[in-house]
This record gives C-alpha cells, sequence and structure tokens, in this order.
C-alpha cells in the first residue's frame, strides 16, 4: 500500500477504498508506521549509525577517499548524498 501511494500519488482516500479500509486514517497511519519503520532500518543498517569512531576510521582508507572525494563526479556518490542527507 506504501509503495502503491508513493507510485500512484493518490490520495489517502482513494487508496483506502481501494484497499477496503474504513477510513483515510487507516492509510495515515500505515504509511506513518512503514515511514518510521524505514527510517529506523535505515539509521541501524545503512546509515551512519551502524558503526562507532573507530569502526569508520579502520575504514578510512585509499579506496574510500578516492571513492568519496574524487575529483571525479561519482554517480553513487550522489545519490546517497541526494537521497540520505536531508
Amino acid at each position: 500500500m506504501y509503495l502503491f501511494w508513493l507510485r500512484n500519488n493518490s490520495t489517502q482516500k482513494v487508496i483506502a477504498r481501494l484497499f477496503s479500509l474504513p477510513s483515510q486514517d487507516h492509510v495515515s497511519r500505515i504509511c506513518s508506521s512503514v515511514r518510521n519503520s524505514l527510517k529506523k532500518f535505515i539509521e541501524k543498517y545503512i546509515g551512519v549509525g551502524q558503526m562507532d569512531r573507530n569502526e569508520w576510521l579502520t575504514h578510512n582508507n585509499i579506496y574510500a577517499k578516492e571513492f568519496f572525494f574524487s575529483s571525479k563526479d561519482s554517480g553513487i556518490t550522489s545519490y546517497v548524498l541526494e537521497n540520505y542527507l536531508y
């Protein structure tokens, strides 16, 4: 339902009718729950909170410096910066 909402840009009232839910409030609560779960997952497993400072320092090697701080435009770096830093 959450992906349907994101992809189709439908109102929550319409989604409630399509999924046979009693009201728009149910859709709102479900979407809020999914957002909170995704946020917790990203912070724990993908974000900077997954490692402590010492672990980050051990990963500060030549490859990381070249990948993140090269003068060439790195598509993945731009993607990460645009989508996870807000």
